[in-house]
């Protein structure tokens, strides 16, 4: 009888296990201990967790946004443009006056930088398509401009005081074999011719002094380079220098007092400065490799310039009167025609 009870009591407690329903009702017994269940009726129920976490959706995480541009600080005396092959071909680099902080500008074959005066823009000459074009770079946005468009080639942009004109260098009538000096708005329109040589003459390096009311540039009229100077309407010509050397690349210091330049009167290329009369002639550099490509800091205390006495062409800084050079780039590849940047 006992085995009787004994065997109907397992059968009873099977089935309340095994069938829906049976058992202890809800809230009764203890819950199992993996149920986040809650004796507050005023909160929803809480749900187990499962043995395999179910994955969250991919978060859309942004791109990250370009490194800001970071501008020079400048030190050594401020910012200086020049033209380095170190990327493969010609392009527009920046560095600080004392050598610091050289970051590429541009990444095509970029050459000749000139600055705005209010040091914003730089103009340079690019060969970028067929034929030689002007483009400007806005050092405010970081963007590029194509500013001439033209059938040939134009180059070598030098800012007007104001900044609303650039004088440059332009093949109007016979590519390759005469080169004018032409003046254009900040735009890229209005051409306004200057020289006009009628026995195929190259004009180069148009260079404005800093009131605005002339132009130095070089040509070789009596087939040698020499400095000449000119009204910005391409009148009351003055010829500076003469010889049977070649002088060119003028440059005027910020004052307007002098005309910094370069010339292979003694044998290999030297920088001499003169007065803006052509008076006073003096040499800056002495050294039995070549020396060239003048540009004034904005206070005309030093100049900065190309030379390749060191076995191939680097950037140098000398004093005013030619004193203390030293030298600012060391690079296997050419680093050329330095531009210093105006102060305003």
């Amino acid at each position: 009888m006992i085995a009787r009870k004994k065997i109907l009591f397992t059968i009873l407690l099977f089935l309340s296990i095994a069938l829906p329903g049976c058992g202890p009702s809800a809230g009764e017994g203890t819950a199992p201990s993996n149920a986040l269940t809650s004796t507050d009726p005023t909160q929803p129920p809480a749900i187990a967790p499962t043995s395999t976490p179910v994955p969250l959706p991919p978060s859309d995480t942004p791109e990250p946004s370009p490194t800001p541009w970071q501008e020079l600080s400048g030190s050594g005396g401020g910012v200086i443009a020049f033209v380095s092959e170190r990327s493969g071909s010609p392009a527009i680099y920046l560095m600080n006056a004392d050598g610091s902080d050289q970051r590429q500008l541009t990444n095509q074959y970029d050459v000749h930088p000139d600055w705005s005066p209010d040091g914003q823009t730089l103009a340079f000459g690019t060969h970028r398509e067929t034929i030689g074009s002007i483009y400007l770079y806005d050092m405010k946005t970081h963007s590029e401009r194509q500013l001439t468009f033209t059938d040939r080639t134009t180059s070598a942009p030098d800012w007007a005081p104001g900044g609303t004109r650039l004088s440059f260098i332009y093949t109007p009538t016979h590519p390759g074999i005469n080169y004018e000096i032409f003046l254009m708005n900040s735009s890229g329109e209005s051409f306004k011719r200057l020289t006009d040589s009628t026995e195929y003459q190259h004009y180069a390096n148009p260079d404005w002094s800093p009131d605005g009311r002339q132009i130095a540039y070089s040509a070789d009229i009596d087939d040698v380079y020499n400095i000449y100077k000119m009204d910005p309407d391409g009148t009351n010509i003055v010829q500076l220098t003469a010889g049977e050397r070649n002088n060119n690349k003028p440059a005027w210091s910020p004052d307007g007092s002098k005309i910094a330049f370069e010339t292979n009167r003694d044998g290999n290329w030297e920088i001499y400065v003169m007065n803006a009369d052509g008076s006073n002639l003096m040499r800056l550099t002495d050294h039995p490799d070549d020396d060239k490509w003048p540009s004034w800091s904005p206070d005309g205390s030093r100049i900065a310039f190309q030379s390749d006495r060191d076995g191939n062409w680097e950037i140098y800084l000398m004093n005013a009167e030619g004193s203390d050079p030293i030298r600012l780039t060391e690079n296997k590849a050419k680093d050329s025609e330095p531009a210093w940047k105006p102060v305003n």
